[in-house]
């Protein structure tokens, strides 16, 4: 991307700053190096330490709320954390900011998320933004009027044949997390990131093989499903989790997990015919049911898994009632979808950055199933659930709710997390202070 001029010149302003600031020092960056760091041009960068070039513009630029040392500082740390394989989101980025700007002002507010991006954007030489999103969900236009009307015609008239009250109405489905990727969030990585590998070689730089662009280890990337299972009334069940394997680990367990949890495993990381009948035991287990039990009314995403005739015969045998969605419009009628599995992938995400700002790096198998009480216990609240179906028109039944929201529907985005406070849940991170020791001074 092609800087202004005036941009340009902040950018090559800023970096001599830097290289003057810790000339002749310990600290001392090659021009090179602090080139590379603002990204602009190497030779216009000697050039203009060396004077034979004058500046094209002189004046201007956003509003400084650091010093050039601290801003190349931020900038190395956001490299760093990129080639560590844990690119920095535009939380990190705020969080730097305000721990150096903390380190001589207490009371520094944080910056605000639009001088954060500018900040970023005024980088674009150096820094490009990417979503960090393992998979695009793609919807049909199925929002048809008519078919969501009929199905809440279906729904309502089983209720009333059944006699099924609210807390008998259950809601199931399946999630999958890459056990260290949070999904859908912009990340800053170095522009010449698609060239890293070239670069270090010809570097010839010892820690090659740990950079593989921002991607982390085949473990980290690991895909867990999780199966949930929640009720009209602000209920849960015990998760039904899916590790991809063949066997259970012992260092998986953990005095966290809750022993009613099921830990399974599969080839693919993803539910299978066995393992939705596996879980179809575990939900008349934990909820009671049996031939001789009030019915209860189990709505679902009509997967494959949870579709075959042994789920049906067993699901009739216990006086369950299935009910599949329209296909394409659960993220509008199906409360997990509408209310739950959001929540849960932030707070998720929030789970890994934490362990990144404590230099885990291997978040692995282990590492989830230990976070994992914890971040499904802020998600599944009675008051979150309750929602959840009232949100979707499940309970109360109203389809005047689907309606309404079908006319005005646009992919959810996800919501972004405050930024950093004192009592924010991460502490600071450890590199941080590292890569800013000269920077505070």
């Amino acid at each position: 991307m092609r800087l202004s001029t005036a941009n340009h010149e902040i950018l090559v302003s800023n970096a001599i700053q830097y290289f003057r600031a810790y000339e002749n020092t310990e600290l001392q960056v090659s021009a090179r190096q602090v080139a590379l760091l603002f990204g602009i041009n190497r030779q216009t960068f000697q050039n203009r330490l060396k004077d034979k070039t004058q500046a094209h513009f002189t004046h201007g630029g956003q509003n400084k709320l650091l010093s050039p040392a601290q801003e190349a500082a931020v900038l190395s740390y956001a490299r760093k954390q990129a080639y560590a394989g844990w690119p920095c989101t535009q939380y990190m980025i705020a969080s730097s900011i305000t721990y150096i700007r903390r380190q001589q002002n207490e009371d520094a507010p944080p910056p605000s998320k639009t001088w954060v991006k500018n900040f970023m954007k005024s980088h674009s030489g150096a820094f490009k933004k990417y979503k960090w999103k393992p998979m695009d969900r793609k919807r049909k236009a199925a929002q048809d009027k008519d078919e969501v009307i009929q199905w809440f015609k279906g729904y309502d008239d089983v209720r009333r044949e059944y006699s099924i009250k609210a807390q008998d109405i259950w809601n199931f489905d399946e999630s999958g997390f890459r056990t260290a990727c949070p999904s859908g969030v912009d990340v800053w990585i170095p522009i010449e990131i698609e060239q890293v590998s070239l670069y270090l070689k010809k570097q010839k730089l010892e820690n090659i093989l740990t950079l593989k662009l921002f991607f982390n280890s085949p473990e980290n990337r690991k895909l867990n499903t999780i199966i949930e299972t929640i009720s009209a009334v602000g209920e849960s069940i015990p998760p039904y989790i899916i590790i991809k394997g063949r066997r259970r680990m012992d260092n998986w367990f953990n005095d966290n997990l809750d022993s009613d949890i099921v830990i399974d495993t599969s080839d693919s990381g993803y539910t299978n015919n066995s393992i939705g009948l596996s879980f179809l035991k575990h939900f008349i287990e934990s909820t009671q049911s049996s031939s001789s039990s009030p019915y209860k009314l189990l709505l679902f995403d009509g997967h494959d898994s949870h579709d075959t005739e042994e789920f049906k015969q067993l699901a009739k045998s216990h006086n369950i009632i299935i009910l599949k969605f329209p296909p394409h419009l659960t993220h509008l009628m199906q409360p997990l979808d509408v209310g739950c599995f959001q929540t849960y992938k932030y707070w998720h995400k929030m789970a890994v950055h934490q362990a990144i700002r404590n230099l885990e790096l291997n978040y692995n198998t282990a590492s989830f199933l230990r976070d994992f009480p914890s971040f499904r216990e802020k998600t599944f609240t009675e008051k979150t659930i309750v929602h959840a179906f009232q949100k979707a028109g499940m309970w109360p039944s109203d389809v005047q709710v689907v309606l309404k929201r079908m006319k005005t529907y646009s992919d959810p985005k996800e919501p972004l997390p405050p930024l950093i406070t004192d009592n924010n849940v991460f502490s600071t991170p450890k590199t941080i202070s590292h890569s800013l020791k000269a920077a505070t001074v």
